[in-house]
């Protein structure tokens, strides 16, 4: 989803080769937030992505910190293991709640500046 070249999966718009659920990715088709990346919700690229995963019963919580030119971005990803195979089924901004999924009616950057 976050490789180190600093451009998240399906940058242009495309989710097909993303580890997403299909709900998931016909939601960030369908809702695009305006000007950033959708999976990161970046408006430029990432530097030094960091994960930190918690086992859940249902799944996994994947924490995601990306550093950015002018602060920090942090996300957190539910993901299900439907047919053996992991994948993202929501995004949220680390720490905030459901408020700030994706599939929440208005989505929101999750940007933090620096201190």
């Amino acid at each position: 989803m976050f490789p180190d070249s600093g451009t998240a999966c399906g940058h242009g718009g495309k989710y097909d080769s993303c580890p997403v659920t299909p709900e998931l990715a016909r939601r960030l088709s369908a809702t695009p937030i305006p000007y950033v990346d959708q999976l990161c919700r970046c408006t430029g690229r990432y530097h030094a992505p960091r994960f930190t995963v918690t086992p859940l019963s249902e799944g996994a919580l994947v924490k995601v910190d990306l550093a950015l030119d002018n602060g920090q971005q942090s996300l957190d990803l539910g993901l299900t293991y439907p047919q053996g195979v992991w994948v993202v089924s929501d995004i949220t901004c680390a720490g905030r709640g459901t408020s700030t999924s994706v599939f929440s009616d208005g989505p929101t950057l999750c940007f933090a500046s620096a201190g």
